[in-house]
């Protein structure tokens, strides 16, 4: 027997533009469709921790080129929305009412030494959001941990890094809302220094 979640959730990561792009998308490739509690520990368990995606073996080295199909690229992000809803601001359902409203940003700057503690910071984040124990958790419709390192993140050679944690929820949501809901995604990462910092867009 599997342990259904609540909701449908996909994985995906936001690589590298190449040239062939032609629409905002074709940049995204979904690893996988997380459905049962089982999906999501094996997920958990086997998927590479972002400190590995973002940053080279050494402090400096640029992150890693992935192959995925025929295309070779490096991973900007990792997303994980509720399934149907792709990581874009201007989709929409089949109704024409538009998925995304605002997104609550918050910008890390760290270095490559402290990188890794930022894995369990990303993996205490899509337990939360999965187990939807949380304040309009039916008006949150993903969350990203983005790698913006400037001199852009394919080929910095410093190794200052800066993260960013991105949360997109309806526009429905009301502020007051969108508060609590960020203070329980804090207080579940258990990082004191997320508690400040946040801005929407």
């Amino acid at each position: 027997m599997k342990s259904l979640l609540k909701t449908k959730w996909t994985l995906w990561e936001h690589r590298s533009k190449s040239p062939d792009d032609e629409r905002w998308m074709d940049q995204f490739y979904d690893v996988a469709v997380v459905d049962t509690v089982e999906k999501l520990w094996l997920l958990l368990g086997h998927y590479p921790a972002p400190s590995s995606l973002f940053a080279g073996h050494k402090s400096g080295d640029p992150p890693p080129l992935l192959k995925r199909g025929e295309r070779v690229s490096r991973v900007l992000g990792l997303c994980l929305f509720k399934d149907p809803v792709p990581p874009e601001t201007r989709a929409v359902d089949s109704e024409g009412m538009a998925w995304t409203g605002l997104r609550s940003i918050l910008d890390i700057d760290t270095s490559f030494e402290a990188l890794p503690k930022y894995d369990k910071v990303w993996q205490r984040l899509l337990l939360t959001l999965v187990g939807e124990e949380y304040v309009a958790s039916d008006k949150v419709n993903g969350i990203w941990l983005a790698n913006r390192t400037r001199k852009n993140s394919v080929t910095s050679s410093t190794s200052s890094i800066r993260l960013r944690i991105e949360l997109w929820w309806a526009s429905s949501l009301h502020e007051c809302q969108a508060e609590e809901l960020k203070d329980a995604l804090v207080k579940a990462v258990g990082h004191e220094s997320l508690n400040t910092g946040w801005r929407i867009r």
